[in-house]
């Protein structure tokens, strides 16, 4: 082998060293020959385990190894931050799959895969609405014994949400061009029912015959409108064409409604800062957004104690444009078809499911976000997210109109 030193000895007397003593020398000499080996061998392990915890600390995903009692072996950084992070810094110990399952009473995933023998993966979903992925890959021992299991956590929660973005939005496109198509099949009957109305109107002579002409102009303009929000709906829109003061137009919008909130014995209230908010929206459209979210709330409250807040508050690059309401909110099944178009809560007849439907649009073609929860007053909150513009310029004094 190779030589690990040099062992030196030497006698006072010049007289030769017992036979006995030069064996003993020896095999002193091959004892601190292994010792020396050992020592380098150990020096080695200790700078594979230094590099193997310097990658395993490099990994920017949750990582760690634990026993078969669902204990934890090691973890690295990102283990500790988020399980410091998902306990508000209760726990650091990077023990993940005890904040996911009930591991105190048995109920522990990574059990199935030492059981198995074979990697094991689950998806989990917090109630906070955050969504990791689990993969558990079992380690034999040297006794050949699976009694170890590396759990690799992934968060999914924004790839899962830029999924469902680009499936909605693939979906409106579809629907869009199926609605332009129907809309103006429908619009071209609705006119000849009108012009023809028109025509009977200057021939008629009998009261009851002017009522029932009435009756049908109205129901005819009342189709009309609906197919015009079709049209709104499914008509390509200039993406960023136009930029508005948010505190300006939701203060206006507010002020037009406080007059049927004020019939209703509903309090409408408007929580925002002086301004000027400036945002990545046009005035009408952003009027619109705003006030189908505002009569979707006064369509939701009960009459004389109704509870309406429309807040518009910075954040950063962005502006967040709130209305919340104290009625019966939106329930879990209806959340993810909320903003789908013809999609409706209402009674039959009294909407067309197009009014979220055109307001996820509008905000979602200036690179802004539409989010619905669950609001403190008890109903539903809607949280427009529209990009900021800190240079825009300054709205104009006389600015008091819808669409002006």
């Amino acid at each position: 082998g190779n030589a690990e030193g040099i062992l030196c000895l030497y006698w006072e007397t010049e007289a030769e060293a017992a036979r006995h003593d030069q064996g003993v020398l020896q095999a002193l000499g091959r004892q601190l020959g292994t010792a020396a080996e050992n020592l380098t061998a150990i020096d080695s392990l200790i700078r594979q385990m230094n590099v193997l915890e310097t990658i395993v600390e490099g990994i920017t995903d949750p990582l760690a190894l634990m026993d078969s009692s669902c204990g934890v072996l090691t973890v690295n950084q990102a283990a500790r931050q988020l399980t410091s992070e998902l306990t508000d810094g209760a726990r650091t110990d990077g023990n993940m799959l005890a904040i996911f399952f009930d591991t105190a009473s048995g109920k522990c995933p990574m059990l199935e895969a030492i059981r198995r023998g074979a990697p094991d993966q689950r998806e989990v979903e917090l109630p906070g609405g955050r969504s990791f992925s689990l993969s558990m890959y079992p380690v034999r021992s040297q006794e050949a014994q699976t009694d170890r299991v590396v759990v690799y956590v992934r968060e999914t929660t924004m790839e899962k949400r830029m999924r469902a973005q680009v499936w909605h939005s693939e979906k409106m496109a579809t629907v869009g061009k199926l609605t332009a198509g129907l809309a103006h099949e429908i619009n071209n009957p609705l006119g000849v029912i009108l012009c023809y109305a028109g025509l009977l109107r200057q021939t008629v002579t009998e009261p009851q015959q002017a009522a029932d002409l009435d009756i049908i102009e109205r129901h005819t303009r009342q189709a009309q409108r609906v197919v015009q929000e079709l049209l709104n709906f499914a008509r390509p829109k200039a993406a960023g064409s136009g930029t508005s003061d948010a505190c300006a137009v939701v203060a206006f919008v507010r002020d037009v409604f406080s007059v049927q909130a004020a019939k209703k014995r509903v309090e409408l209230r408007l929580e925002s800062q002086p301004g000027p908010l400036f945002v990545r929206l046009g005035i009408g459209e952003l009027e619109q957004v705003v006030s189908n979210l505002v009569i979707n709330a006064l369509d939701a409250v009960g009459e004389e104690d109704g509870e309406i807040v429309v807040r518009v508050a910075p954040d950063g690059d962005c502006v967040h444009i709130v209305v919340e309401d104290n009625g019966p909110g939106v329930s879990v099944e209806d959340e993810p078809h909320i903003f789908d178009p013809f999609y409706s809560t209402k009674a039959i007849g009294a909407g067309t499911g197009l009014g979220l439907a055109v307001v996820y649009g509008m905000v979602r073609d200036v690179g802004g976000e539409v989010a619905v929860g669950r609001s403190p007053l008890g109903g539903a909150r809607f949280v427009v997210t529209l990009p900021a513009l800190p240079d825009a310029p300054q709205t104009e004094p006389g600015y008091r109109g819808l669409n002006s």
